[in-house]
């Protein structure tokens, strides 16, 4: 916090605007800038002090904002669903058919179809209401869970 506040003063101290361009737009959008600098600098000394205050509340918090880093980075595209299913068509088509399991062939078949005649649609989840008879799988931390649950026992 010192070295923070000793470069900032360095800085105050050794930053002059020329005589002809005071008073004009260039002082003031420095002067703007220069508020903004001390309220982030602000924020960021009441939130170290906040945090030496509340260990447990900043662990909770840095816990639950990195939670949802990693299922932002981990969402699944729409190719990785597409992969998914090539993968599991290949799975599917290695089995005979007298031990596959028809739900699993017929799950994968009916995606095939919907895949071809292009209308799956990938969406990423946002805060709104949506049916669910609509929706043919779910991806989450790079996996998409239903066609994962179709396919556990495809060869019985």
């Amino acid at each position: 916090m010192l070295r923070l506040t000793r470069v900032k003063s360095k800085l105050s101290l050794n930053f002059r605007l020329p005589e002809r361009l005071k008073g004009g737009i260039i002082e003031n959008s420095i002067n703007y800038l220069r508020n903004v600098g001390n309220d982030y600098k602000n924020v960021y000394l009441e939130t170290l002090q906040d945090i030496r205050k509340r260990p447990l509340k900043a662990t909770i918090i840095g816990s639950i904002l990195l939670s949802g880093g990693y299922c932002i980075v981990h969402n699944p595209t729409f190719d990785d669903f597409q992969m998914q299913l090539i993968d599991s068509n290949n799975c599917i088509s290695r089995v005979p058919q007298s031990i596959c399991n028809q739900k699993s062939r017929q799950y994968v078949h009916h995606l095939f179809c919907m895949n071809n005649k292009q209308i799956l649609r990938y969406q990423s989840f946002e805060w709104r209401t949506f049916f669910t008879e609509r929706i043919i799988d779910v991806g989450f931390l790079g996996r998409f869970h239903y066609l994962e649950h179709k396919m556990k026992d495809y060869d019985q």
